[in-house]
């Protein structure tokens, strides 16, 4: 990825990100940041020269940079994870007496209706229609079936 890709990404992600280094684009104008190539390298060892610059100039701990480098995500310490674990306790889970529909599957695949939601469904899409209804129904299709024919070249008469 070019730096001016990454740097354009970087600027439009900051309105929907409270990372730190988002928070410091919001915060800081354009011109107070200074952007450049550190050096060239293969594409292959970008992940292990990511790392090793991130840990030489110790920006993990102070600085912007939220990860180690290298795309292999959070490093994540045990008194972090325990305060994460402290601060969840006696919360009700979000998903706590839920069931059916679109928990763990995608559109509610395997849901089934009971005998009455189904009688009720069926009730709803069924609306009686006067003959007066029924008759602009009719017409209203088959001005549209004329239409279509004659959009496709047959303009033969059909009834």
């Amino acid at each position: 990825m070019t730096l001016s890709r990454r740097r354009t990404r970087h600027y439009a992600d900051m309105n929907d990100s409270t990372c730190h280094f988002h928070n410091a684009l919001r915060k800081y104008k354009k011109s107070d940041w200074k952007w450049e190539v550190l050096f060239y390298c293969e594409q292959a060892d970008v992940s292990d020269y990511e790392i090793k610059v991130i840990a030489l100039h110790d920006t993990y701990n102070n600085g912007y940079n939220s990860t180690t480098g290298g795309e292999r995500g959070y490093k994540v310490s045990d008194e972090t994870r325990q305060r994460l674990s402290d601060a969840h306790i006696g919360q009700t889970p979000w998903n706590k007496g839920l069931k059916g529909q679109g928990l763990g599957n995608k559109n509610g695949l395997g849901f089934k209706h009971t005998d009455e939601a189904r009688a009720k469904i069926s009730a709803a899409g069924r609306r009686p229609c006067s003959e007066e209804t029924k008759r602009k129904i009719g017409l209203a299709n088959k001005k549209r079936a004329a239409e279509r024919r004659l959009l496709h070249g047959q303009a033969f008469a059909r009834d």
